[in-house]
């Protein structure tokens, strides 16, 4: 199927975990793409947002601005556009101790894409992820601007800035690490063509391990200033690591 559209708005959208249950976690998606081939002439995700609740098993919050995946492509084509994601997850409180999971973990993705994807214009994303609190076992925060998991590219036509940052204050017995990802490519090619300039930040309890990358390659290509051969002439500002 085909989605044609002008601009793709969204203020706020929130969902929120529930008190005092088993269950409390949240999610949240701001633009959940499957199987469309849709082309807006720019897009602005002003907020997506998912704020754990109080449970005894699990109050985890899991974000992503956009998700692109199966067989379908997102392209905006107004070159001009200032597009905005914005992704945040608080996790919530684990309030007893009964359950094997006790999940107070956060995770933020501002666009997680599993096809073809292109963006047109100026692209500003921006990734919150704080781990929970009580009686959890996992209290981990992870943040990345763009995941790419592909056999195809997902290529960013104009200045890309990407801040993603990941706090987990509390100690969870068996997990409280934060990562802070800027681009992390797993498989296909991500080409950024422009002007780049991502920020990490990651924090963890003392002692616990914590991670601030700003490219990531686990897989796949990420060119960033480059073609590939040769230097496309664009400024590159990378606060965090640069790991392949």
């Amino acid at each position: 199927s085909q989605l044609f559209t002008n601009q793709l708005i969204m203020k706020n959208v929130k969902a929120s975990g529930g008190t005092d249950g088993q269950e409390a976690q949240a999610q949240a998606i701001g633009f959940y793409n499957n199987s469309n081939q849709t082309s807006v002439a720019g897009l602005s995700l002003e907020n997506v947002e998912a704020v754990g609740g109080r449970g005894t098993n699990h109050a985890f919050a899991n974000v992503a601005g956009i998700v692109n995946e199966n067989n379908a492509t997102l392209v905006t084509t107004d070159a001009t556009a200032a597009n905005i994601i914005k992704a945040v997850a608080t996790a919530g409180t684990i309030s007893g101790t009964n359950s094997a999971t006790e999940d107070a973990s956060a995770t933020t993705f501002g666009i997680n894409n599993a096809n073809a994807m292109t963006i047109k214009g100026s692209l500003n994303i921006t990734t919150i992820a704080t781990g929970g609190n009580g009686n959890a076992k996992d209290t981990s925060a992870t943040s990345t601007g763009i995941k790419n998991k592909s056999s195809s590219s997902l290529n960013i036509l104009g200045p890309l800035t990407i801040s993603a940052t990941a706090q987990s204050p509390n100690a969870g017995s068996l997990n409280s690490k934060a990562e802070a990802l800027g681009i992390h490519n797993l498989s296909g090619t991500t080409n950024i063509k422009d002007n780049l300039k991502i920020i990490t930040l990651a924090e963890s309890i003392n002692g616990k391990p914590f991670k601030a990358d700003a490219l990531y390659a686990t897989g796949g290509t990420i060119n960033a200033g480059t073609d590939g051969i040769t230097s496309l002439g664009k400024i590159v500002q990378l606060e965090g690591d640069v790991k392949a």
